[in-house]
């Protein structure tokens, strides 16, 4: 089970992603702007974090971008994966140049579950990774 801290100011998206994920076994901590996303942080260890870029708060959009430079500075081992609707190359880029390990975009559904089960693995009851793969410990 990994821990995981969600940071998007959008509800439903948060509630949705929070459902996937725990269904999966892993536990989620939601965080809906930056400094909610940073008391968790400081509070507890996680395994993963994911970011939305655009949390409402900076005038040029990449509160994310900025949340994810902060915590690779604090916790380099910590992989981060954004997720956005404002995905674009020059996000990607910065994104890449602050540590992220993947950019993706909302519609990309399948490939985020996969991008998480490869960072933390994925859980199921019967012991499974998502491909149905008898998990390696």
């Amino acid at each position: 089970m990994a821990n995981i801290l969600l940071v998007d100011d959008y509800q439903p998206y948060r509630e949705s992603l929070t459902g996937k994920l725990e269904g999966k076994g892993h536990r989620v901590v939601q965080a809906q702007n930056p400094e909610k996303a940073r008391e968790a942080f400081a509070r507890e260890a996680f395994d993963l974090i994911i970011l939305d870029n655009n949390l409402k708060v900076r005038p040029d959009g990449n509160d994310g971008i900025e949340l994810a430079k902060e915590f690779k500075a604090a916790k380099p081992d910590v992989p981060l994966i954004m997720i956005t609707g404002d995905k674009t190359p020059e996000v990607e880029r910065l994104f890449a140049e602050a540590g992220g390990a993947a950019c993706l975009s909302p519609m990309e559904k399948g490939f985020i579950y996969y991008t998480i089960d490869q960072l933390v693995g994925g859980i199921d009851e019967g012991g499974r990774d998502a491909n149905g793969s008898p998990r390696k410990r």
